[in-house]
């Protein structure tokens, strides 16, 4: 038999029951730590389950009933409270943030607003007209819950952010589209799921658990991230690679180009229109018409999604369009807008569709913000507190025009008057606010720290060319041509470690967490290495590399 191993007895006053809770929690936590090794990515699928309850909160089929509902008065109002509270939540937290830029998405405090906001969705059933709310007139309670959810999804939000503002440009994308994805499909299985229900009538259980949950979901899996810390100070930092030490964000948000003010105004301007025609819709119709409209729009969510992963996928760097996709989308809307809704009227699925082009806009500004983080380095409690905080507000101000302001002012004759004139106004903002010609000053490197977009965008994917492609093939050769440039150019051996990386496409912040240095010092050897080999910028020195290695690989 073999030697019996001794377990070592549990420290004086820990019961034995701890020593197992403790081995289960650590069990957890490789199983975690395993799955985001292999999949880095899977983190930002928070941001799929926080767009679900999105879409499930605003659709109204999981609290409120069709049968109860002879309009949509109580979903207006827990969409108004929700998305002012988040508007609120993220702009204060962005105003807030000078001294302590990651604060508001440290661990504790994504998981206590997760907590926090499904206990105000469970409230918010409760007092719900099935439940106590047949008996006692419950409105302040509804108001109160439904800002504090929003609230809480707003602080989830930025943690949502902060993680993909750490994706490589690729990721990021494809992390979106399977965000989007996993959103759809879990509102059609919370609609496909049985209807049984606690309270004949009311709303089923699987759309309580959805809308109770997916707050909560959100936020513990926000927080499984290993490549986001928290330093003594309450900064947020990005870990770097093996345990080296990563980059600190910065909290400055005067360090934020012009451009992104722009955006920020556009984005303000076009939610404001859109959402008003959502609302004005939804507000005329009974809530029924309202779940009918909300499965067509995440149908096309389904297939938006698809098309963003193709795009992460198959995109080439200089085809990256993104301001000319902002201008489409509010020439779509517009369009739909100015001739179909007075031709279908304002009870068409017409205003669905304008609905639509607002998502667009909504996952094209989700990805710009994410670009920002990485690019400018700029703390993304800033950077998603500013811009998905105007979104938020828009969208908040624009459902309080349609469903209040629209049918005193205007009336049902003259809604579509105020519309076609919001549409104009939204074109006359993308053309002078957020020109394409914008889109390439937000994203124009600012110092040599700063990588350009196609640097970002095909960092990882060259890095990963040059390191393990055809079974070390052209690995080897990478590294042969970097020996020989370095011994003609008479470089250390630190320049030539920095000159590698550069040629593999990183920038100064991803090379000083690679051979853990100062972001100064690598900008001094990388000085040292453009003046000895006679390049002028990181494009072309790659593009010297690259001729170095095609050389090598025809003489071979």
């Amino acid at each position: 038999m073999g030697e019996r191993i001794r377990r070592p007895a549990p420290a004086s006053g820990q019961a034995p029951a701890d020593s197992g809770h403790s081995a289960r929690a650590g069990r957890a936590s490789e199983v975690l730590e395993a799955v985001v090794a292999r999949w880095p990515s899977f983190p930002a699928l928070s941001f799929g389950l926080w767009t679900a309850w999105v879409f499930v909160a605003f659709s109204g089929s999981t609290w409120l009933s069709p049968d109860v509902e002879e309009n949509a008065a109580n979903l207006s109002t827990h969409f108004a409270c929700t998305m002012s509270a988040m508007a609120v939540a993220l702009i204060a937290c962005a105003l807030a943030s000078r001294r302590r830029p990651g604060a508001p998405v440290g661990t504790r405090a994504v998981v206590a607003a997760g907590i926090a906001a499904s206990a105000s969705c469970l409230a918010v059933i409760l007092i719900g007209p099935h439940y106590l709310g047949s008996i006692v007139q419950m409105d302040p309670v509804f108001w109160v819950c439904s800002s504090i959810a929003g609230a809480g999804m707003g602080v989830v939000a930025l943690r949502c952010g902060a993680i993909f503002g750490t994706l490589p440009v690729r990721d990021m994308l494809v992390s979106l589209g399977e965000s989007m994805l996993l959103a759809s499909f879990a509102f059609f299985l919370m609609h496909g799921c049985s209807s049984w229900a606690p309270i004949e009538g009311g709303p089923s259980t699987a759309g309580i658990l959805f809308y109770v949950l997916l707050p909560l979901l959100a936020a513990l899996l926000a927080c499984v991230s290993p490549e986001l810390v928290g330093d003594g100070a309450g900064r947020l930092r990005e870990s770097g690679a093996r345990g080296r030490a990563g980059v600190t964000y910065e909290g400055d948000a005067r360090r934020l180009p012009g451009s992104y003010w722009r955006l920020v105004a556009l984005t303000l301007i076009v939610t404001l229109v859109v959402t008003s025609v959502r609302g004005t819709a939804v507000n005329h119709h009974a809530l029924a018409f309202s779940i009918q409209g909300s499965c067509l729009l995440y149908a096309f969510v389904a297939l938006l999604a698809l098309a963003i992963i193709l795009v992460g996928v198959c995109a080439r760097p200089g085809a990256m369009r993104l301001g000319r996709v902002v201008t489409f989308v509010v020439v779509a809307a517009s369009s739909i807008i100015v001739v179909a809704l007075p031709i279908a009227g304002i009870a068409g699925m017409w205003s669905v569709a304008a609905y639509a082009a607002g998502i667009v806009f909504e996952m094209v500004l989700w990805a710009m913000l994410s670009i920002v983080v990485k690019q400018k380095r700029i703390s993304p409690v800033i950077v998603f507190g500013y811009g998905f905080g105007s979104f938020a507000c828009g969208s908040a101000a624009g459902w309080a025009v349609g469903t209040w302001l629209v049918p005193r002012v205007a009336g049902a004759d003259g809604s579509l008057t105020l519309f076609v004139v919001g549409a104009a106004v939204m074109i006359v903002a993308a053309l002078t606010l957020f020109s394409e010609s914008d889109f390439e000053q937000l994203f124009l490197p600012t110092s040599t720290s700063e990588p350009s977009l196609p640097d970002m965008f095909d960092a990882e994917e060259r890095a990963a060319r040059y390191l393990s492609g055809d079974q070390g093939r052209r690995a080897g050769k990478f590294q042969t041509a970097i020996t020989r440039r370095a011994e003609r150019g008479v470089l250390s051996a630190r320049e030539t470690e920095v000159f590698r990386l550069l040629a593999m496409g990183y920038g100064s912040d991803r090379i000083a967490s690679e051979l853990g240095l100062s972001v100064n010092t690598v900008r001094v050897h990388t000085h040292n290495v453009y003046v000895k080999l006679d390049v002028h910028s990181r494009s072309e020195l790659m593009e010297m590399v690259d001729a170095d290695v095609a050389r090598l690989e025809v003489a071979c």
